[in-house]
């Protein structure tokens, strides 16, 4: 199990479908990330990863997929 801070109070009511774009440069490559979220459900959603990486031979982009489920503030701590 992963679990990360986030403010998800204030998402859940925000609800946002998109994050970024971030831009990034590794040894004079740049990059670009963004993220795409899917509310499946009242507190659940999929996260759409986006990284179009800059190569040799032109651009190439990846997309990767995770499923979160929002968790009120107060919860974690409480498991702990």
């Amino acid at each position: 199990m992963l679990a990360t801070v986030r403010d998800y109070d204030r998402l859940v009511r925000e609800r946002p479908t998109f994050h970024g774009p971030a831009f990034y440069e590794d040894v004079g490559r740049r990059h670009i990330v963004h993220q795409v979220w899917g509310w499946t459900g009242e507190r659940r959603y999929t996260m759409h990863l986006y990284i179009t990486r800059e190569t040799a031979a032109g651009w190439e982009c990846h997309h990767f997929t995770s499923a979160f489920h929002a968790l009120p503030s107060a919860m974690p701590t409480r498991a702990f």
